[in-house]
């Protein structure tokens, strides 16, 4: 079951998000192609608190191809002195702009916490 989420986002569960690409007013997320040239930089995230925490992409998925979708996933790095709660936050990165992300924490090791985006973009339909 999903539900409509803001600017065209819909929520499948509390991990995936279905991206409309035709949305209009809503700020464009990069490519996968984009997401995988940017690689191993760091992304600074703005937190409620308007404190800034800097996470690195450390992994971009394989991506999937169907006729309705493109799936894909991020998985990101962050420092073990502060943890950030599932949820949507917005991103910024030198190359690739501010967009937003709903980051889902996915683990914990002695060298920070990770996070995941998951990506499940729907194709559109040719008439």
């Amino acid at each position: 079951m999903h539900t409509r989420g803001w600017n065209g986002i819909h929520r499948r569960n509390r991990r995936t998000l279905i991206v409309k690409q035709e949305t209009t007013g809503a700020a464009q997320l990069p490519t996968y192609e984009a997401f995988a040239h940017s690689a191993n930089t760091l992304f600074s995230v703005q937190l409620p608190s308007e404190k800034q925490l800097e996470i690195r992409l450390e992994r971009v998925s394989d991506k999937a191809v169907s006729a309705q979708q493109e799936q894909f996933s991020l998985m990101f790095h962050g420092p073990p002195e502060m943890f950030i709660p599932q949820g949507m936050y917005s991103l910024k990165n030198n190359t690739l702009g501010t967009f937003d992300l709903f980051l889902v924490p996915i683990g914990k090791d002695e060298n920070g916490f990770s996070y995941e985006a998951v990506f499940n973009l729907l194709r559109r339909q040719s008439s």
